[in-house]
């Protein structure tokens, strides 16, 4: 399959088209994905994603309009199905663009081709757990439009994406995100020889990034001054004088840190692309995420 070069397309839209943007999953990746997309293309989509506490005051900047997933229907796929089917059809758009997962995160939307038919259909395609994933589909995948590949794949979704491509007559695009700097985090003053940690999971995972972080600070014998980015309260688990903020995204301070302590999620690993020699990264398991196999991934192309 014959791939375009980085970001080399003719994205305007038209100004009366309608575009809904599926972003549904958990933590704020797909929200900050959301976003560097929009920012990447210049276009203001209706959005359907969880309800999150940033929505109203930076999410509002890249939507058009909101469509929040009731908490009742997070593991209900026959309603989540119903759910996301009533909004298509109460919007009426002449687009739909499906983040990672492309026949919905429950596969609600693999048996949808009927009620998509005459919509334009694009996929965001990132890492995927496929064996995990593909238990979740009923049938076929919707009739996709254009596949835009945001990064490096295994071998298994290579050829997966590659027949998925052949299957719907149309290219692969590679596509570079572009990330916005906010200067939300502007009036932080990070100290000397910063380690800046960064981790909107759960409070269990952010103490593993602490502890690996000091772990790796004693076998090199330095003392760097921690700083901890959470999107939570101050967990008890850390020193009453360590900073922590609650604020996001980080962009600014990703940049002034000595060093960056993370996951490795997408955005997080794309964000720090240009800064490698400074970033530390600690995977951790997800449902269909292999934030694993990204590291090494990204780790084998710069060996």
């Amino acid at each position: 399959m014959v791939k375009s070069g980085n970001n080399s397309f003719n994205t305007k839209e038209s100004p009366n088209q309608t575009i809904l943007y599926y972003c549904l999953g958990g933590g704020l990746g797909h929200l900050t994905r959301f976003t560097a997309f929009c920012h990447t293309l210049a276009i203001k989509p209706k959005l359907i994603t969880l309800q999150n506490d940033y929505l109203s005051n930076i999410l509002s900047r890249f939507a058009s309009d909101f469509f929040i997933l009731p908490e009742n229907l997070v593991s209900d796929k026959a309603g989540l199905k119903d759910w996301v089917l009533n909004i298509i059809k109460q919007t009426n758009p002449q687009k739909i663009i499906i983040d990672a997962f492309p026949g919905g995160i429950l596969g609600e939307l693999s048996n949808c081709r009927r009620e998509l038919d005459n919509i334009e259909i694009e996929y965001i395609a990132r890492i995927l757990k496929l064996d995990t994933y593909q238990k979740r589909l009923e049938s076929e995948l919707p009739h996709i439009n254009k596949i835009w590949q945001i990064e490096e794949f295994g071998y298994e979704q290579k050829i997966w994406l590659n027949n998925l491509a052949q299957t719907n007559n149309i290219p692969i695009n590679m596509l570079k995100l572009e990330y916005l700097d906010f200067n939300v985090d502007s009036n932080i003053i990070l100290p000397q020889n910063s380690w800046l940690i960064v981790h909107s999971g759960s409070e269990l995972e952010l103490q593993e990034l602490y502890e690996y972080a000091r772990d790796t600070a004693l076998l090199e014998k330095v003392t760097p001054n921690y700083v901890i980015i959470g999107q939570k309260t101050k967990p008890t688990f850390l020193p009453k004088d360590l900073p922590f903020y609650n604020v996001y995204p980080v962009t600014n301070l990703l940049k002034k840190a000595s060093r960056v302590v993370s996951g490795a999620g997408f955005n997080i690993m794309e964000q720090m692309s240009q800064m490698k020699a400074k970033h530390m990264v600690l995977p951790f398991n997800r449902a269909l995420d292999d934030q694993h196999l990204r590291l090494k991934l990204r780790s084998k192309s710069l060996s």
